[in-house]
């Protein structure tokens, strides 16, 4: 695999990839993708190619959240709307405890409150409620997105 490509998708987990099949797949299958490509192609077009087919590969087969350090939703992805039940526009702007059963997990919410607070990556397991209130149980990673200036 490309190293950049390598490093950014380690980066991506911290350094901590999933030991599944599943995510085995995808990287060979972002390998293959990526060893098929023009190397003759434009510099700056090749990075943009290649951050479009990490976000393709991921989008494909991970539900992705990503709050600002307040908890507010920026941006969840197809997979994560399939799963929940919820449309993109009614999730974009809302606290992620909404996503959360009614005093479910009140110390679940206390340590993602705090890693949201201080910009962490939080990964765990716990239960969620879909759109039309199912309570499902879920693996996620959630990121912050920082502001760097």
């Amino acid at each position: 695999m490309n190293t950049t490509l390598k490093e950014q998708i380690t980066a991506c987990f911290k350094g901590q990839m999933p030991d599944t099949d599943e995510f085995r797949q995808f990287i060979n299958w972002v390998n293959n993708t990526y060893n098929s490509m023009d190397v003759d192609t434009d510099y700056e077009e090749h990075q943009g190619s290649q951050l479009n087919l990490l976000k393709k590969t991921i989008d494909a087969t991970a539900a992705v959240t990503i709050c600002d350090n307040m908890g507010i939703l920026l941006s969840v992805n197809n997979r994560f709307c399939e799963l929940s039940g919820y449309k993109n526009e009614s999730l974009v702007g809302e606290h992620v405890r909404m996503l959360f059963p009614d005093n479910g997990h009140k110390e679940l919410n206390s340590s993602v409150q705090v890693a949201m607070q201080k910009g962490d990556v939080w990964k765990g397991e716990c239960r969620m409620k879909s759109v039309h209130g199912k309570i499902y149980w879920v693996s996620i990673t959630m990121v912050v997105q920082r502001n760097d200036r």
